[in-house]
């Protein structure tokens, strides 16, 4: 599995379960990364973001089948979800980023949520706390980016071919 499957995966997640909640697909743009204003981004309501963070090996295996080697890495992946709403404090229904954050955490914790994602290879591990998350745009404002991080694990499998032996002989040699 490829890292741009994952982000596939989670990307699709996250737009089903917000949809679920509520918020109107033409509203919302789940993307890999943050892409600032200034470099003509899409833009929308609401946007959340993935991006990875780290990327670990937890173990491997190593199986011979007739003339193939099965090599199995299972890895550990970081992504960090982070949100831009466009919220407007006189509509009830505006949903600030840290809300929106909040929500996407609790939604990809349920268990249709991990279940869904279990079936296409990406097996939920940890999702951490949201923490708010400020900084300065391309107009010298203040923004708001709260963000959590997500642990995934996943396998990768390789297979080589190996070539058969015809012949194995051994002898003794004195030292």
């Amino acid at each position: 599995m490829l890292d741009g499957q994952i982000v596939a995966a989670l990307i699709s997640e996250i737009k089903t379960q917000l949809v679920i909640y509520g918020i109107a697909s033409a509203d919302l743009i789940v993307s890999r990364s943050n892409q600032p204003t200034a470099q003509n981004a899409r833009r929308a309501k609401y946007q959340v973001f993935i991006t990875p963070v780290s990327n670990t090996q937890v173990g491997w295996s190593r199986k011979y089948v007739d003339n193939d080697l099965k090599i199995n890495h299972v890895k550990q992946k970081s992504y960090q979800i982070s949100a831009l709403a466009d919220f407007d404090p006189t509509d009830a229904a505006s949903i600030p980023a840290h809300d929106l954050v909040q929500i996407v955490n609790d939604m990809i914790q349920q268990p249709d949520s991990v279940r869904t994602l279990k079936g296409k290879g990406v097996d939920v591990q940890e999702c951490g706390n949201v923490r708010p998350s400020f900084e300065v745009n391309e107009g010298d404002n203040w923004e708001s980016q709260p963000s959590f991080d997500i642990v995934v694990s996943y396998n990768t499998e390789y297979i080589k071919p190996v070539s058969l032996f015809d012949d194995v002989t051994g002898e003794i040699n004195r030292v």
